[in-house]
């Protein structure tokens, strides 16, 4: 019986690997040509990608099938399906743990139609050999496509290491950092705002001796929706002050309330018994801590 001759492609890269220290691991982003014209007799093609992560690939086949729908059992739909395969490659011989491998697959160009039904798929597998034969190659999934889909198809791979091996991975900049620190090309300073926050508790227990902390608006916005509304453009900084970032700003102390501070007894701020707390039947000034000079 006749076979088709495998076919050997070049997968791509759609994005840059992302690093992350904590816990040690590095996302992929890859997708590949896809052919103009597909049946169930097209020839298996196996995608290669670049190399990834410190010397890792992935390979993805795909293959093509007929499939009955359950909504319409008289007509047949072509189907895609990919096996994809995790490749330590160059990594095969390094002395590493089992590795987790977290895997998300979209179809950006799927029809609005189609969108409802959450096409897509996301899988996880533990355990997956790092230091294997070389020509031993773990299987990490098989994702079919959505029917007569024609469009592109996105791998959002994760390997997570075990934290027991050691790596010291580097963490890489999200777009809103490098394009903050591109900013501050044009700027004396890369700060431009400033909170004070309490940073000890006085010998009662009360949070105490308020501290300027200095940040990047830019960069604050982008990490929460609290900040964003705080900081946007919008608001204009109402609930804050215009000041001196050098100088300390008595205003902005004084609408510290220790009484209102929320945390647990059990709070990680330091107990300083250098400050002395409010006595009792005394009412507080507005502004009883002197904050630190630094």
């Amino acid at each position: 019986m006749f076979s088709p001759k495998r076919q050997n492609l070049h997968a791509l890269k759609f994005k840059e690997d992302i690093w992350c220290s904590n816990p040690p691991s590095v996302t992929s982003h890859i997708t590949y040509p896809r052919p103009k014209h597909s049946h169930k007799d097209s020839p298996p093609k196996t995608y290669t990608s670049p190399i990834c992560g410190f010397g890792w690939r992935f390979e993805l086949e795909e293959s093509f099938q007929y499939h009955t729908p359950a909504s319409n059992p008289h007509i047949q739909e072509l189907v895609g399906h990919i096996d994809l395969r995790f490749n330590p490659y160059k990594c095969s011989s390094m002395p590493l743990s089992d590795v987790d491998i977290a895997v998300k697959v979209t179809y950006p160009d799927v029809e609005t139609n189609q969108k409802a039904k959450n096409l897509g798929h996301e899988k996880e597998f533990g355990g997956v050999a790092v230091a294997v034969n070389r020509n031993t190659v773990p299987g990490i999934g098989v994702y079919a496509e959505p029917p007569q889909y024609k469009g592109r198809a996105y791998f959002q791979i994760t390997i997570t290491f075990d934290p027991a091996d050691g790596l010291s991975l580097p963490n890489t900049s999200t777009p809103i950092t490098r394009q903050a620190l591109r900013r501050s090309l044009d700027s004396p300073s890369f700060v431009d705002t400033k909170f004070y926050l309490f940073s000890a508790k006085d010998r009662d227990g009360r949070p105490a001796r308020p501290r300027a902390l200095f940040a990047k608006s830019d960069l604050l916005t982008s990490s929460s929706t609290f900040l964003k509304e705080l900081l946007s453009q919008g608001s204009a900084f109402s609930t804050g002050t215009p000041c001196d970032l050098l100088e300390d700003v008595t205003e902005e102390i004084a609408k510290l309330n220790p009484d209102s501070f929320d945390y647990d007894p059990d709070s990680d701020l330091e107990s300083d018994d250098d400050v002395s707390g409010t006595p009792k039947g005394k009412e507080k000034n507005s502004d009883p801590h002197i904050p630190d000079s630094e």
